[in-house]
C-alpha cells in the first residue's frame, strides 16, 4: 500500500485557496476558502482549534423559494452553528455555488465585548471573502 500524503502547501487542493484574517486584541480569526470542484469549503477558526459546527448552503438556483438555503449542525455546548450558517449562506449567494462552512472559535473567559468583536470580525471576513468570490466568478482572479 502506498501513501500520497504530502504537506498542504504542495497539494493541488490548496493551490486556489483563499485566506482572510482579522485581529483585534487577543482575538485572531481566520476564514480559509478551499475549492471543492465548483463548490467551496470554508473553514472559520480562531483561538483553540476545534470543530464546533458545520453548515451547508445552496446557491439560489438549487433551492425553491421558501426553502431553507442553509442548514447547520452544531456540536452540543457550542455556539458556532448560527455563525457557520450565516457565513455559508452569504458565500453561496455570492459565488452561486454550494458552500460548506466548518466553524470553531474558542477563547477562554471571553467577555461580552469580545463576543461582539468576534461577530464583527466574522462579518468583515465574510465581506472580504464575498468580494474575492465575486471577482473569481467574474473571471477577475
Amino acid at each position: 500500500m502506498s501513501s500520497d500524503l504530502r504537506p498542504a502547501a504542495t497539494s493541488s487542493l490548496f493551490a486556489d485557496a483563499l485566506c482572510c484574517e482579522r485581529r483585534q486584541g487577543r482575538l485572531h480569526l481566520r476564514l480559509d476558502l478551499l475549492p471543492q470542484g465548483r463548490d467551496w469549503l470554508a473553514l472559520l477558526h480562531g483561538g483553540a482549534a476545534h470543530i464546533g459546527a458545520t453548515a451547508l448552503a445552496l446557491p439560489p438556483r438549487e433551492h425553491a423559494a421558501g426553502e431553507e438555503a442553509a442548514l447547520s449542525l452544531g456540536r452540543p455546548g457550542h455556539r458556532e452553528a448560527e455563525l457557520a450558517r450565516q457565513v455559508a449562506a452569504r458565500l453561496a449567494q455570492a459565488a452561486g455555488r454550494a458552500v460548506c462552512c466548518c466553524a470553531g472559535i474558542h477563547y477562554e473567559a471571553i467577555t461580552p465585548e469580545e463576543i461582539r468583536d468576534v461577530l464583527r470580525l466574522v462579518d468583515e471576513l465574510t465581506d472580504e471573502a464575498v468580494r474575492h468570490l465575486r471577482q473569481r466568478e467574474q473571471g477577475g482572479a
